[in-house]
C-alpha cells in the first residue's frame, strides 16, 4: 500500500462528475476498470442519476474536492448541492488511474 495520491485526481474527479451530471455517460464509463465496466454499464449509470434526482431534487453546484490515499487507491470526495440538500460524490482510482468506485452518498458517510 502507498500513501501517495494520483496526480490530478481532484480535476479528474470534477470532470467525471460533470460528465455524469451533464449526461455524458459514455465519457464517464470510458475510464472504468474492468470490474466497474461489468457492474455499472451506461443504462445503470443513467438510472442511478435519475434515482439521485428523485431523492434530492435538481443538481445545483459542486464544492471543492478532498483527495486522500486509502488502501492503495486515491479517493476523491466532492460536496454536491441539490435542491433538496447536500450529498457527496465519491470516486476512487486504482494505481493505474482507472475508476474503481463511483458513488453518491450522504455527507455523513465516512
Amino acid at each position: 500500500m502507498t500513501d501517495t495520491v494520483l496526480a490530478g485526481a481532484a480535476d479528474r474527479a470534477k470532470a467525471l462528475f460533470t460528465d455524469w451530471i451533464e449526461g455524458r455517460y459514455d465519457q464517464v464509463v470510458a475510464g472504468f476498470d474492468a470490474t466497474m465496466t461489468a457492474r455499472l454499464p451506461v443504462d445503470q449509470l443513467t438510472a442511478a442519476w435519475s434515482q439521485i434526482l428523485g431523492l434530492v431534487g435538481g443538481y445545483q453546484r459542486m464544492g471543492e474536492p478532498l483527495v486522500r490515499p486509502l488502501g492503495g487507491y486515491t479517493v476523491v470526495d466532492i460536496p454536491l448541492t441539490f435542491a433538496g440538500g447536500q450529498m457527496k460524490g465519491r470516486v476512487s482510482y486504482n494505481g493505474e488511474g482507472q475508476v474503481s468506485g463511483l458513488f453518491i452518498v450522504t455527507p455523513e458517510t465516512p
